[in-house]
């Protein structure tokens, strides 16, 4: 009887839609260079001058498809390694496989070109529909520019904190990608969405002068949704370094 239940076990995990082998990624922080970082238009119609803009990460979580199951191969070495040996883990949160994970700070500056490179993490090879990332406690992006709308000009800088209480994590769905041995994890801020909203004549009159943009002044409570806005991130997978 326990080999039938062995072979039927086996022959269910055949169907699965993720391999379950332990592989290696890596990770890569950088910018879409046909994207917009520097100058662009907001959908209130300034146009915007960024001199910085940088944003840090706690987390980032690569999902397994709900329906999800290890293949056979997988199954038998779960059976006989123990868990603790394997990278695959359950978010509790979400009820969902985690096949990677990045759980160190990573701080992107948005307006550098140049990809930097971080270290291998062991994870679990299959598809991937889903990412969730994580921002920090406290601040989680600091902004410096100017804007422009009807011939006149505002500069500004905010230190960007959600309020407490509110989510910090973004998620990003139906990726349909997938990890195998030596993939990498491209991840990248497009900072136009932390400004798409913000009215900067809130701030005042148009000045010369750098005005610190308060939480609670509109433009403050626009990038405090720009920065959780998925729009704000993209993840893609590429086959091998």
């Amino acid at each position: 009887m326990r080999y039938l239940f062995l072979a039927a076990s086996l022959c269910a995990a055949c169907t699965s839609e993720t391999s379950g082998e332990r592989v290696q990624v890596s990770w890569v922080s950088d910018q879409d260079s046909e994207a917009e970082h520097a100058e662009f238009e907001t959908q209130t119609g300034y146009r915007v001058q960024l001199e910085e803009a940088r944003i840090e990460l706690a987390s980032v979580y690569l999902y397994a498809p709900p329906s999800a199951r290890l293949s056979a191969l997988a199954w038998l070495e779960r059976s006989v390694v123990s868990v603790a040996q394997a990278h695959g883990g359950i978010d509790n949160e979400k009820g969902r496989r985690v096949l990677a994970e990045w759980t160190k700070p990573m701080r992107i500056d948005t307006l550098d070109s140049a990809p930097v490179t971080l270290d291998d993490t062991a994870a679990e090879g299959g598809n991937v529909d889903a990412v969730k990332l994580l921002l920090k406690d406290g601040v989680v992006a600091h902004v410096r520019g100017r804007a422009e709308r009807d011939g006149k000009q505002w500069r500004f800088e905010a230190e960007v904190t959600p309020e407490d209480g509110v989510k910090r994590a973004v998620e990003l769905i139906e990726l349909a990608q997938t990890l195998a041995e030596s993939s990498v994890v491209h991840v990248r801020v497009q900072p136009k969405a932390w400004l798409e909203l913000c009215d900067f004549a809130r701030l005042g009159e148009p000045s010369e002068d750098i005005v610190m943009v308060e939480a609670n002044n509109q433009v403050g409570r626009a990038l405090s949704i720009g920065v959780r806005s998925p729009n704000a991130f993209s993840v893609y997978i590429d086959e091998e370094r």
